[in-house]
């Protein structure tokens, strides 16, 4: 089968001669054919069979023979997008992925060191690839920067493109890595060169596009993306260290990171530092991140001896990250405005230096790390000119290496001494008599902004053994922010953020705080909601929500979802247990949760009483409810918060759902049909938990003797009996809803039992619809069996609830036949 597709392609130079004379449908056929051929055959099974089974080269050579004649025809020129041999690239691209990540199945990274012929057949397309990549990035290097495009859709593709080949460069490792290597290097040379000559003959332009895809190529074929988890040493490039070695030659490996290293190394001299691109000190910061959070400090028995010399802990790896970390404090020190450089140092370089332990440990001994944390601490001009968000991301690293202190005493004075100014400047703004009249200006609105983000940053950056200390910050800010959100409370960019930071500051602490901090922690919360309510209800209408979603986002809708988040935090540890029982039995026997929390913090003697988590939660609503309208439910992240945090409510107090006002009651109710009805089906999930849980403290109750929700208990019907028909005909009629029938089922036994008429008034209805008496009398019976066949009972214990979900399961087959509307 390979032999003929290989007769069938023919010679390969002759093919792509025939194609760019416009009959370029045999190339990309043949090249598709052999596609489909790599989805089911081996990398031997290529290298053994012959076009024609005439003891020929083997398809692999002519396979690779056909990749390089397809190169050299332009497929990877901007200018040809589109056309043949772009798209003869790309699919032949794809086939050696799939012989080589097939190679690779048993082993760990992309790609596999492959040897003999195939070896060089991989080598030399990779050449190839990299060559017409080289000519490319030259011929683009003088175009507008208005016409790069450098990110969103383009950036995903390119990183795509080098993934793909990168697998290539795995496969040749021995050819590829030298290579490499020896460009990096000479493409380094080429541009301090060009600074340091000077003029327009010496223009590095060229040199300097190349060098970003080889920086950025050279990372993709020495280390995985680590992404949330720590990467292990590509198989590939370890076997790869072992060959150079047993040949009596310099580690490959060692002399590839080396290559790569001194390129960042640029970005430490001063005289070529303030010359340099920023789009090549970009892709050096992205390339030494990838390659540092496999090889820096590893611990892996894979490293080679020349890697663990020169990168490990016992070698010469703290010198390196002490390199390192003096790049990222030249490069947020002396890159005035490049934001994008300084997002990829804080939010790419940092976060892998410190989230390993091990890596910590070495670095908070380190001068350079100090000389960094102090110039934070200091917010020298430099730093506090960082954009805000950048600003929170680099408190965030600061406060995360902390776990490499050895004692509670040092990370405590590390954590003080790093946020000591900020923290001081957020009081001395609170103190100032004046705040009210200057609270508008532009300058001290942004610094207040950066201040906050720079809180918010620490607070992400809690760990386990730096808690203590970073509370013992927030403790200390509490006061000042709620004067901050008093000040700001007509600025909805600065109140969001300071929801934010209270959403980040429960998180961060919630599970560790004793009974006494925790209930220094509701009381600022129940002020923070309470100052929220007084200046924020009611600000957000339907006409406004319309208004919302011709913009990109509306600053409402990002206040309600901070909101929401705050409130979904507390609910991570039940609090309700650090204040004394007669505190928690008097909420949940209040007239009204919200009424509770806001009249009942104070005592008459005006000391504080306890404060649960349930009544800062039903505060939370209360703000909420009233702002919330389906149109804002519209927003999947919000939509998918409310009903998480209503799901977990209901459950867990349903007696404080009940005691809601009426009129919000009935808003909750609203919104909750809203949920059940929505597209998003962890929204859907989150609203039928809701309601399950509701209905079955509606049945209870009323099995006691008590009305449930019923607004009046001399009356059956109640708020949610008609949930009843809406879950009835969405399992009927909605296509979709028929792997629903379990989740809608722990609803629909509860509201049967407590609402029997209104169950039998819905089978009136479904009944009334049937002019067939065949059908009607079908349909009786599916509706008697749902409560009668299988013994299902009054109870709502886990075996009758299997036996109704069955019972249902079966009436809406079939039923669905009988009632359902096309």
């Amino acid at each position: 089968m390979l032999g003929l597709v290989g007769v069938w392609v023919g010679d390969p130079q002759a093919a792509v001669h025939q194609a760019a004379a416009s009959e370029e449908a045999p190339l990309l056929d043949a090249c598709r054919a052999l596609n489909a051929a790599a989805a089911v055959h081996r990398l031997s099974g290529f290298e053994r069979a012959a076009p024609g089974g005439r003891g020929q080269q083997g398809i692999l050579a002519h396979l690779a023979a056909l990749t390089q004649a397809c190169i050299s025809a332009g497929g990877l020129e901007q200018g040809d997008e589109g056309g043949w041999a772009a798209d003869a690239v790309d699919i032949l691209l794809d086939t050696w992925v799939e012989l080589l990540q097939e190679t690779a199945s048993m082993q760990r990274g992309l790609g596999a060191g492959v040897s003999g012929r195939a070896g060089e057949a991989v080598g030399g397309v990779f050449q190839a690839l990299l060559g017409a990549a080289l000519r490319d990035a030259a011929a683009g290097a003088f175009e507008d920067e208005e016409e790069d495009q450098g990110t969103g859709g383009a950036a995903s593709a390119r990183n795509d493109w080098m993934t793909k080949v990168a697998v290539l460069g795995r496969g040749s490792p021995l050819t590829a890595l030298p290579l490499l290597s020896s460009l990096l290097t000479h493409r380094q040379q080429q541009v301090a060169q060009a600074i340091t000559t000077g003029g327009k003959e010496a223009d590095g332009s060229v040199a300097m596009e190349q060098l970003c895809l080889l920086l950025r190529l050279a990372a993709h074929v020495l280390a995985d993306p680590g992404e949330g988890e720590t990467p292990l040493i590509p198989l590939s490039m370890a076997q790869a260290s072992q060959a150079s070695l047993a040949a009596g030659q310099a580690d490959v490996v060692e002399a590839a990171s080396n290559a790569l290293l001194g390129v960042a190394g640029m970005g430490l001299d001063p005289s070529l530092a303030s010359s340099i691109s920023p789009r090549v000190l970009e892709a050096t910061v992205w390339a030494v991140s990838r390659w540092a959070d496999t090889y820096l400090l590893s611990q892996e028995e894979d490293l080679s001896p020349a890697m663990a010399q020169s990168f490990g802990a016992a070698g010469n790896g703290p010198s390196t990250l002490a390199a390192l970390i003096q790049l990222a404090g030249a490069l947020l020190g002396g890159q005035a405005g490049e934001v994008e450089l300084h997002r990829g140092v804080c939010t790419r370089l940092l976060p892998v230096l410190v989230h390993r332990r091990v890596v910590c440990e070495r670095l908070v001994q380190l001068q350079q790390w100090h000389s960094l944390a102090e110039a934070f601490a200091q917010q020298r001009a430099a730093f506090v000119g960082l954009s805000a968000k950048v600003q929170r991301a680099l408190a965030r690293c600061l406060c995360l290496a902390a776990i490499g202190l050895p004692d509670e005493a040092q990370r405590r004075h590390y954590i003080s001494h790093l946020l000591h100014n900020v923290a001081g400047e957020v009081c001395n703004l609170a103190g100032r008599a004046d705040l009210a009249h200057i609270a508008e200006r532009p300058d001290l609105m942004q610094r207040v902004t950066a201040l906050l983000e720079c809180l918010r940053g620490a607070a992400q950056g809690t760990t386990p053994q730096a808690q203590q200390a970073l509370f013992g910050v927030c403790r200390g800010l509490m006061e000042a922010l709620l004067v901050l959100q008093r000040a700001y409370r007509q600025h909805e960019p600065t109140v969001c953020l300071l929801l934010k930071l209270a959403g980040d500051i429960v998180d961060a602490h919630v599970s560790y705080l004793s009974a006494g901090e925790a209930q220094m922690m509701c009381h600022w919360v129940l002020h923070l909601l309470q100052t929220y309510s007084s200046y924020n209800k009611g600000r957000v209408t339907v006409q406004a929500a319309a208004s919302l979603r011709q913009q990109a986002v509306g600053e409402s809708y990002r206040d309600l979802r901070a909101l929401l988040r705050l409130l979904t935090h507390l609910t991570q540890r039940d609090l309700i247990d650090f204040g004394d029982d007669g505190a928690g039995a008097g909420a949940a026997n209040g007239s009204g949760p919200d009424a509770g929390a806001a009249a009942g913090a104070v005592a008459a003697d005006g000391a504080e009483q306890t404060v649960d988590v349930a009544q800062l939660v039903f505060l939370g609503l209360d703000i909420l409810i009233p702002l919330i309208s389906l149109e804002l439910l519209g927003y999947p992240k919000l939509c998918l918060l409310y009903f998480q945090l209503l799901a977990y409510m209901m459950e867990v107090y349903p007696e404080k759902v009940a005691a809601l006002p009426l009129q919000q009651l009935h808003t909750l109710l609203q919104t909750l049909e809203f949920g059940i009805n929505s597209t998003e089906a962890d929204a859907m999930q989150s609203a039928l938990e809701a309601l399950a849980a509701l209905a079955k403290y509606d049945y209870q109750s009323k099995r006691k003797g008590q009305p449930g929700l019923s607004p009046d208990a001399g009356r059956d019907e109640g708020l949610l009996s008609r949930f009843l028909e809406v879950l009835v005909r969405k399992l009927l009629l909605d296509s979709g809803a028929g792997d629903l029938t379990g989740l809608a089922a722990d609803a629909l036994l509860p509201l049967i039992l407590a609402h029997p008429q209104a169950y039998q008034q819905i089978g009136e209805k479904l009944l009334a619809e049937q002019q067939d008496e065949g059908l009607r009398n079908m349909l009786v019976l599916s509706l008697t069996r749902v409560m009668s066949a299988n013994g299902v009972n009054q109870s709502l214990d886990r075996s009758n609830k299997k036996l109704f979900r069955e019972n249902l399961g079966a009436f809406v087959v079939d039923a669905r036949s009988i009632v359902r509307v096309r």
